[in-house]
């Protein structure tokens, strides 16, 4: 399930920001953006499997709008994109949080914009704030573009190295950095890349590493993820959802899932009845991936209520995995140990290890 903005589309953008990848603005002399209409809309699309919309008095609202790839697609004669549809990419794109609107959850007319994720600064009110999440400028501009018509339906190329990199980082969190997942804001500012996709390092053949954080000595180890939470599974646990100005949004969904569609369990071949599936193992039904769900302000809503349980048992969690399941595309829950629901009273006891 991929995030809406990956590590690699966040380092793209201070890239393209720092001088790199000029050809990208051509358009006025034919060269058009790249295809973006399947990297922006598929994750909101795939989010509601891992997340769900709340209002505050619990009830759950309909899942997000189905997406016409054919029409965010559309190409014309010319191979770009159809004008007829312009009106109907706008319509989209005005739905999208712009720049510099971070702390606006509204439009002019009143709708909800997208992405309905917190941002980078949305708890300490006392600063400035990035309340909510948006797509970077470069994202942004690939946006306006494709409204325009400048873009293409087909798949980008790319050598196989280049190819590499973006799998590896595609799979990683670009924000919000609040502070991060794989690695935070540090990863926006240009200067820590010697080239593109390429951390300027600075070697320490010997001896203690520095503390301070200096850019223009390069980078040592550790460096990278020094303003990381610490433990992770701290902040792990307690990212779940957000409450803010009278709405709850969501942090990272795809790879902290907040609710996920249980795997419809094998029926056993017989011609006995057979008793009825217990209710946290309903076929098809969408459930807490971690704590309960029907009091928002309860100390283990959609998490753990202590922290250390997730030190102790985040790897018996589930992983949230794209299958056929009835002839149809899902996103269900698989390889979960840990019993659910987890009851802090009686922890899951460990499983024994043969020793040799």
């Amino acid at each position: 399930m991929p995030n809406l903005i990956t590590l690699y589309d966040t380092i793209f953008d201070a890239l393209v920001r720092s001088g790199h990848y000029p050809a990208i603005y051509e358009t006025a002399s034919g060269s058009p953006a790249r295809m973006v209409s399947s990297p922006i809309s598929t994750p909101r699309s795939a989010r509601c499997w891992s997340a769900r919309p709340i209002c505050l008095g619990g009830r759950h609202p309909p899942k997000p709008h189905h997406f016409d790839f054919g029409k965010l697609g559309a190409t014309g004669p010319d191979g770009l994109g159809a004008p007829e549809l312009q009106g109907f990419r706008q319509y989209i794109l005005d739905f999208i949080r712009p720049p510099y609107q971070e702390n606006d959850i509204l439009t002019a007319s009143g709708a909800t914009m997208m992405p309905y994720l917190a941002g980078d600064n949305c708890l300490v009110l006392s600063t400035a704030t990035s309340k909510y999440m948006r797509l970077t400028d470069t994202q942004y501009f690939m946006l306006q573009q494709w409204v325009a018509g400048w873009f293409v339906n087909r798949p980008e190329d790319g050598d196989a190295a280049e190819n590499l990199t973006r799998a590896a980082l595609d799979n990683c969190v670009g924000g919000p950095f609040s502070p991060g997942i794989e690695m935070t804001w540090i990863s926006r500012n240009p200067a820590i890349y010697g080239q593109p996709f390429r951390i300027r390092n600075h070697f320490v053949p010997e001896g203690p590493l520095s503390l301070d954080f200096d850019l223009k000595r390069g980078m040592e180890p550790g460096d990278v993820t020094r303003y990381m939470a610490i433990p992770w599974q701290a902040d792990f646990n307690e990212c779940s959802s957000q409450p803010l100005d009278g709405r709850r949004l969501w942090w990272w969904p795809a790879q902290r899932p907040e609710f996920v569609y249980l795997e419809p369990q094998p029926q056993p071949r017989t011609l006995a009845a057979s008793p009825p599936p217990p209710p946290d193992q309903e076929t098809g039904k969408q459930v807490p991936w971690l704590g309960t769900d029907y009091d928002q302000l309860a100390g283990d809503f959609i998490q753990f209520a202590d922290d250390i349980d997730m030190v102790k048992y985040w790897a018996g969690l589930g992983f949230v995995m794209e299958k056929q399941v009835e002839g149809e595309r899902r996103f269900v829950e698989v390889a979960r140990e840990l019993p659910r629901p987890f009851d802090p009273a009686h922890p899951p006891r460990p499983e024994p290890r043969n020793e040799r």
